[in-house]
């Protein structure tokens, strides 16, 4: 989708502060990481960002509909209190063992691991990590990392923990992703949130496409395809 879009079309490294209702149109306040700011005048707002980071991030004027205000906070950010391990090897060697790759165990910091390798060259295996989050913060990323080579030697040999390269992913240091609120209760999935206002000033002109705005798989990958295709249908239709 990146090069199907014209390079002075796209605007990267810039964090959204206030999004303005506008008589023709929203204008778009932001900043970059060292702090200065631009405008810019759009017609449609898409929220990529999940509700209750919208909320907690980015002031509207004017203020939002207080019940989709409301329904927005109380949508928990699935991922936000999870973590990912990835570990990659040269070559997908488990298998010439006879070994798939997948493994459930309650001995290490991963509780279920899967082989993500591609079909030719590189092996890869990855793992959901059972920590809670507030137990990670106790520990360096590093330490968990040492854990993670551990679990996976003694599931699938020694090579499986010297990885070549390794990718620690936890949600919930990500200030975009995690807000208080998601890191005192585990995430469920409960109804989904209005993705748009029904009327007033921001009807037809702000549009929520992360996960947990999809009606069918919220907080999936599944999800984010979902409420992203509905999202640029209803700018499609609004126009």
């Amino acid at each position: 989708m990146r090069r199907d879009i014209p390079a002075d079309k796209a605007l990267t490294g810039q964090i959204v502060r206030h999004l303005e209702r506008l008589p023709d149109g929203v204008a778009l306040n932001s900043e970059n990481d060292t702090g200065q700011r631009m405008t810019c005048k759009v017609g449609q707002v898409l929220l990529t960002v999940p509700p209750r980071q919208a909320l907690q991030h980015i002031q509207f004027t004017p203020a939002l509909p207080s019940a989709m205000t409301a329904q927005w906070q109380q949508s928990a950010t699935w991922m936000a209190p999870h973590a990912k391990y990835l570990a990659v090897y040269d070559r997908p060697f488990w298998r010439e063992t006879g070994l798939s790759g997948a493994a459930r165990s309650a001995r290490g910091p991963m509780v279920e691991i899967h082989d993500a390798s591609p079909l030719e060259g590189l092996g890869a295996l990855f793992g959901f990590v059972g920590i809670p989050a507030g137990y990670r913060r106790q520990i360096t990323p590093e330490a968990l990392r040492q854990h993670c080579h551990a679990q996976l030697g003694r599931l699938f040999g020694p090579q499986a923990a010297s990885p070549q390269s390794d990718v620690l992913k936890d949600w919930a240091t990500s200030p975009f992703i995690a807000s208080p609120a998601d890191l005192e209760n585990v995430a469920s999935h409960v109804s989904v949130p209005p993705s748009e206002a029904n009327d007033g000033p921001w009807h037809q002109h702000l549009f929520g496409i992360a996960s947990e705005w999809s009606p069918q798989f919220p907080g999936h990958l599944a999800g984010a395809i979902d409420a992203a295709t509905q999202g640029v249908n209803r700018i499609l239709s609004a126009r």
